[in-house]
């Protein structure tokens, strides 16, 4: 097996790759180590190791945010012989949060190298992949002006934050889709539409009350026409946990498959477990059961 480490300078420590290569100078393992240095160039090194190391197996270990998890995910799914790791440093790291307390353990690279691979389920699109969500509406205008948010920094992360939020919310214009979904169509103005492998969304918004990633099923809510105060309130229960307490205001439940479309054949922004796609008018998602190799640490029991 050839290991693969691909750092996400942009949110993991600067020298992260030298303290790997010291690490593992005296182990018996073969392996590369990558630094990136622009957005989306994790998936292109995955790209090449997968045509370098043709035949071989090997394990992918993301250092970085879900949107660095996912973007190698996205590029080599369809090797057979390829696993996936993922070591958090990004601001939420949205698909752990199953792992409850558990988390912990996936920053420690001796645990991750010496981990099981646990077949996880994964949400495949027309678009791409996606491992925690696909979602559309609000929190995807979020991620559009979030990009810019670096220069409110200086007056403080929480705000830098918390002012695309705002700004998404009360600047954006909704699009009227139809959503398919368990033989029913809705056709609406979207608020926001969040279909996810996990629960969590944004490292606050828990969108479903339940969640399993091995049962080949996907959790939804969808939130239709709502004012923008309506739909902040609406919001700020889900970040609460309180999913049950607007259950009369939002449409809830698990799916295998769900097509969006559209009315006006505009593109619609679309946020892949933090990464923002412009792509198409139309959209297919479905669960892949069990199909990505996922490494969990070896401290953590898996039944």
């Amino acid at each position: 097996m050839i290991h693969i480490f691909i750092i996400n300078t942009l949110v993991a420590p600067p020298r992260y790759g030298d303290a790997i290569k010291e690490m593992l100078s005296d182990s018996n393992i073969k392996y590369y180590v990558f630094n990136t240095s622009k957005k989306g160039m994790e998936g292109d090194i995955a790209e090449r190791m997968i045509r370098f190391f043709e035949g071989e197996k090997l394990r992918f270990y993301c250092i970085g945010g879900s949107g660095t998890f996912r973007n190698v995910v996205n590029k080599a799914i369809d090797y057979q012989d390829a696993e996936f790791a993922f070591c958090p440093y990004g601001a939420t790291n949205d698909f752990l949060k199953v792992f409850g307390e558990d988390e912990a353990y996936f920053k420690d690279l001796n645990n991750l190298i010496n981990g099981n691979v646990v077949d996880i389920d994964y949400i495949k699109t027309n678009h791409g992949v996606a491992v925690n969500t696909v979602s559309f509406g609000t929190d995807a205008e979020y991620s559009k002006y979030v990009m810019t948010s670096e220069e409110f920094e200086v007056l403080g992360k929480k705000l830098a934050f918390a002012l695309p939020f705002f700004r998404a919310i009360f600047s954006s214009k909704k699009q009227r889709v139809t959503i398919t979904y368990n033989g029913i169509s809705v056709s609406d103005y979207i608020s926001e539409a969040i279909i996810g492998n996990g629960y969590v969304l944004g490292g606050g918004i828990k969108f479903s009350d339940k969640f399993d990633y091995r049962d080949g099923k996907l959790s939804y809510t969808f939130i239709f026409n709502k004012s923008r105060l309506q739909l902040t309130r609406l919001l700020f229960k889900l970040v609460g946990g309180k999913l049950n307490e607007v259950l009369d205001e939002v449409i809830t439940g698990e799916i295998t498959e769900c097509d969006l479309r559209t009315e006006d054949g505009k593109d619609i922004f679309v946020n892949f477990d933090g990464e923002l796609v412009d792509a198409d008018n139309y959209w297919h998602m479905e669960i892949v059961e069990r199909g990505l190799k996922f490494i969990v640490p070896k401290m953590i029991e898996i039944n």
